[in-house]
């Protein structure tokens, strides 16, 4: 249970099973992800990965998905870096909506988010962060299946679970109208302001109150 907790999940391995979270996802397992986001029609898309560079096929399919209206949410990277100096993939895209980690008290998360002020559009929780993980002894491992987890990795999933309730509860708004409430309803952070577009952080219930009023127009 998250952000949404009555929702089908459609988990797509695009890392080999013996990498580790900070290594780059596979091009060759990207693409078909992608394809099959497309194919099956489902309607938000959460991208927690770094392809490491600019690809031809994979900017070629997310073109492709958020012309057809999915809606495509972005990690920025744990990295530190400035997306606008440092150029990030699939991050740095057209169309897509790139999150970066915010700290509980509204600070930028420095030790290790990304940011960026015209590619990265907003800040959702990213700092501890209690997550499932498998059992054992791995790297990332808990015996309980639980363990709390700082990353944008965390953040995004935020986003792209606002739009998931966005979806349900006014599923005629567009990928465009949905987009723009959601950056228009940001709670503003002064420390976010210098490392994101917006300049804020997600209020889940502002956003929602905004696409109940705009579905009931």
């Amino acid at each position: 249970s998250g952000v949404v907790w009555n929702a089908e999940l459609v988990p797509l391995q695009v890392y080999d099973e013996t990498d580790q979270i900070s290594s780059q996802a596979y091009v060759s397992s990207v693409r078909p992800a992608l394809e099959y986001i497309l194919q099956q029609k489902i309607p938000v898309a959460n991208l927690s990965l770094d392809t490491g560079s600019d690809n031809f096929s994979i900017k070629t399919a997310i073109n492709a998905l958020v012309k057809s209206g999915v809606l495509v949410v972005v990690a920025a990277g744990n990295f530190k870096n400035n997306n606008d100096v440092m150029s990030a993939f699939p991050a740095n895209y057209e169309g897509v909506i790139t999150v970066a980690a915010s700290a509980p008290d509204d600070q930028f998360a420095e030790h290790f988010s990304s940011y960026g002020k015209r590619n990265v559009a907003l800040a959702a929780p990213g700092v501890q962060i209690l997550s499932t993980v498998p059992k054992g002894s791995c790297t990332y491992c808990d015996y309980s299946g639980y363990r709390r987890l700082d990353g944008t990795s965390m953040a995004a999933p935020m986003v792209a679970g606002a739009f998931a309730l966005a979806k349900a509860l006014a599923p005629n708004l567009s990928a465009d109208v949905l987009k723009t409430l959601l950056l228009e309803t940001v709670d503003p952070a002064s420390d976010l302001a210098k490392y994101t577009a917006t300049g804020g952080r997600l209020n889940l219930h502002k956003f929602l109150t905004r696409v109940k009023e705009a579905g009931e127009d």
